[in-house]
C-alpha cells in the first residue's frame, strides 16, 4: 500500500500510560486507569472532516477558505488523542486486557516494555490491539519511539480521513464512472 499525504494534520496529544520516565514527551504519564477515565470522558475529537460530515456538508467543497479558518481556530483540535503509549515494565495477562479496553479509541497504539516477550507481542499484533512494540532494551529503543509516535500520528489522520473520504470517491466513481485513474491501487 501506498503511504500517501494525509488530507490534514496539527498537533495531537500523545498519552503516555505507565511508570517509565516520560521526558521524551510533552504530556505527563498516566495510571491504566487515569486514561481509561479521560479517554472515555473526552471521548474522540472531531476532526474537521468528521465535523463536515455531521454537519451534512458536501466533503467534496473543502477548498472553501471558511472551513479552514474555522479549524485553524478550533482550539478543541489540540485535544486530539491520536496516539497511546502504553509501558509495561513486564507483559502479563493483565497488560492484553486493559490493551483490550483500548480497542474503541480511533489513537493508535504503541507498547514499550522493559523485557522482550515474543509469544504476547505477536499475540497483541495479531488482535489489532497494538500497532507499535518497543523494547527498552533495543539501543536504538529512544529512536524508535520517537518515530512510532510521530507515524502513529500520521496514521492516525490518514485513517480517519480516508474512512469518510474514500466510500465518497467510490460512490462518485460508480455514480459519475469518473475517477478510474485515480482509485486505481496501482496509482
Amino acid at each position: 500500500m501506498m503511504d500517501t499525504l494525509p488530507y490534514c494534520s496539527f498537533p495531537t496529544k500523545v498519552l503516555d500510560i505507565g511508570n517509565i520516565d516520560s521526558s521524551y514527551l510533552q504530556n505527563r504519564y498516566l495510571s491504566p486507569a487515569q486514561a481509561l477515565d479521560i479517554l472515555n470522558e473526552t471521548g474522540t475529537a472531531a476532526i474537521l472532516f468528521d465535523r463536515l460530515a455531521d454537519e451534512d456538508h458536501d466533503l467534496f467543497d473543502l477548498s472553501s477558505l471558511n472551513y479552514l479558518y474555522e479549524e485553524i481556530y478550533n482550539p478543541g483540535r489540540y485535544e486530539t488523542v491520536s496516539c497511546l503509549v502504553y509501558h509495561e515494565a513486564v507483559l502479563n495477562p493483565h497488560s492484553l486486557t486493559f490493551l483490550q479496553k483500548l480497542d474503541d479509541f480511533p489513537a493508535k497504539k504503541i507498547l514499550v516494555t522493559n523485557k522482550k516477550d515474543e509469544k504476547t507481542v505477536v499475540t497483541a499484533f495479531n488482535e489489532g490491539l497494538i500497532n507499535f512494540y518497543v523494547c527498552t532494551q533495543d539501543p536504538k529503543a529512544f529512536t524508535l519511539l520517537k518515530e512510532f509516535i510521530q507515524q502513529s500520528q500520521h496514521h492516525y489522520f490518514r485513517d480517519s480521513v480516508n474512512a469518510l473520504v474514500d466510500p465518497l470517491l467510490e460512490k462518485w466513481q460508480r455514480d459519475n464512472n469518473a475517477l478510474p485513474t485515480l482509485l486505481d491501487p496501482v496509482l
